[in-house]
């Protein structure tokens, strides 16, 4: 089980939540279906909220329900592709704008901004996640991606 032993939720020299979620680079939380990778993202959102201007991006789930685990009173901003015009699914490039204005970034999920390409073929994982990787390197910036193992079909 995860803990927290920092007062704060971050430890200032390596990154968030006892270093964790390490500053400068991006992390990548991998599970099947149904595993609870977005009840986890949610959790770390609203525990990270006091130490880093927090943003959720989905493309999975709609704002209701993400809302809706993070609580009313909660400060962890939220863009979901239901809040887009007629449901489209929020782009590439509008989520690396979204990191100059946000410290910790989560993602639901990878593959729904890679277009659909699988990402565990050899080298699109490295050419998706290069662009993010540069925008947060030598910085106090972070990204969190989710990403399905498969799509809870039990392998």
């Amino acid at each position: 089980m995860i803990t927290n032993k920092s007062k704060e939720g971050k430890n200032e020299n390596y990154g968030y939540y006892d270093g964790m979620i390490p500053k400068g680079c991006v992390t990548i939380i991998a599970g099947q279906g149904a595993s609870g990778k977005s009840t986890l993202m949610c959790y770390l959102a609203t525990t990270l909220e006091r130490v880093a201007k927090t943003l959720i991006v989905s493309n999975e789930e709609p704002f209701g329900i993400i809302a809706s685990r993070v609580g009313k009173y909660s400060d962890v901003d939220i863009a979901s592709f239901t809040q887009q015009p007629d449901n489209r699914k929020i782009t590439r490039d509008e989520l690396l704008q979204a990191l100059e204005d946000y410290d910790l970034v989560f993602v639901d999920s990878l593959i729904t901004f890679n277009g659909g390409k699988d990402i565990n073929k050899s080298g699109t994982a490295e050419e998706f996640l290069e662009p993010f990787v540069r925008a947060v390197a030598n910085s106090d910036k972070a990204i969190v991606f989710l990403h399905h193992t498969n799509n809870g079909g039990g392998d």
